[in-house]
């Protein structure tokens, strides 16, 4: 089944780029521009994710990446009599510590989005760097519970082993973690800063008063025209 999948979603991109590159003039022109008018609604959220420093980028990454790596084989399995087959996080005795990786990675993936895409769907009365921390020290303890468990289920089988996808998944939340703290001490450093950085003060510019080049006619008299009057 997931075979099945895989190449249909194969031959549909092989399609839509095969049509883009080799279909018709007038095809290729509409498609083009639908294309660039979404990149173009949408540049901001590039702008936004350039002004993310490093640790963050690190942080939204590994919340994104353990989305994607629960769904890849926590635990191999070879019994004695039967096929070889795998298990993710969602499947065994360890689907509910999958379910709430899952959930919390999800949330953090949330969070950033929220951010680049301003959209302001939270209100936080907490810091983030807190919250951020909570949730990393809070998947690692179901990680550790999960490698318990499956632990205990490796013994009833003769050849079983624990996949790439649960080290995948411990790995993302320690660079996590450790992306947070370095996150809060920099926002710690730019608070003191920005506290003892005295106001820069501006100049006045004086207004410069232009003088008229030619004198007015009315109010100019000749003196040597009114002593002849005289």
């Amino acid at each position: 089944s997931f075979l099945f999948t895989y190449f249909v979603l194969f031959f549909l991109l092989i399609f839509f780029f095969f049509s883009i590159f080799f279909g018709r003039s007038e095809k290729k022109s509409t498609i083009i521009v639908m294309i660039k008018m979404k990149t173009q609604k949408y540049a901001f959220v590039q702008k936004n994710f350039r002004r993310l420093n490093f640790e963050s980028r690190v942080l939204f990454f590994a919340h994104a990446l353990t989305l994607v790596f629960c769904f890849f084989p926590w635990i191999g399995v070879e019994p004695l009599y039967g096929d070889p087959y795998y298990r993710s996080a969602f499947v065994g005795h360890i689907w509910l510590m999958g379910a709430f990786i899952f959930l919390i990675s999800l949330a953090g993936v949330g969070v950033f989005l929220d951010e680049l895409l301003e959209k302001s769907w939270f209100r936080w009365r907490v810091s983030k760097n807190k919250l951020f921390f909570v949730a990393g020290i809070q998947q690692l303890i179901l990680i550790v519970s999960a490698w318990s468990v499956l632990q205990a289920e490796s013994r009833g089988f003769e050849n079983s082993q624990i996949r790439f996808g649960f080290w995948l998944c411990a790995a993302l939340q320690l660079m996590g973690i450790v992306a947070v703290c370095l996150r809060s001490q920099q926002a710690k450093k730019e608070s003191v800063t920005n506290f003892f950085q005295l106001p820069t003060q501006t100049k006045p510019t004086a207004k410069k008063t232009r003088l008229p080049l030619t004198m007015p006619e009315k109010n100019f008299k000749n003196p040597s025209t009114s002593e002849k009057r005289k």
